[in-house]
């Protein structure tokens, strides 16, 4: 289990102040959330926010492609972007509480994840039927 790409996106977005319970139920939907390379993407992202070029080369990854992958994240909510004086963006992953999950949430758009996507879904025990607050 420790070499699924999707556990080790779990042990890096651990490493933000909530913590998650890399359990099959928690894995399944960060399946849901990130292709297998964002989830290789997130897998390697260091903390902090990083600008495209240093992020690549400590990434071992071609910079042209990561751009390509960190856009699509940055479009669903899977990273933050920040734009630098220099006119430069800055990439950092998005944690996956609050954060991800939210912006899956409140993407205001009737297609999937959209607003229903956490809503009566077992696997978050909130969001469980009948589950009372």
């Amino acid at each position: 289990m420790g070499e699924d790409v999707y556990y080790r996106l779990g042990e890096r977005l651990n490493e933000n102040q909530v913590k998650l319970p890399l359990v099959d139920q928690f894995l399944e939907i960060l399946r849901e959330y990130y292709t297998e390379e964002q989830a290789a993407v997130g897998a390697e992202f260091p903390l902090g926010s990083h600008k495209v070029g240093p992020l690549a080369k400590s990434m071992d990854r071609d910079e042209t492609a990561l751009l390509g992958v960190l856009e699509s994240m940055a479009d669903e909510g899977l990273v933050f972007t920040l734009r630098h004086d220099d006119g430069d963006l800055a990439y950092s992953l998005t944690p996956f509480f609050p954060g991800a999950w939210e912006f899956q949430l409140m993407r205001g758009t009737d297609t999937p994840p959209g607003p229903q996507a956490g809503q009566d879904d077992p696997r978050i025990p909130w969001r469980a039927p009948g589950h009372d607050r």
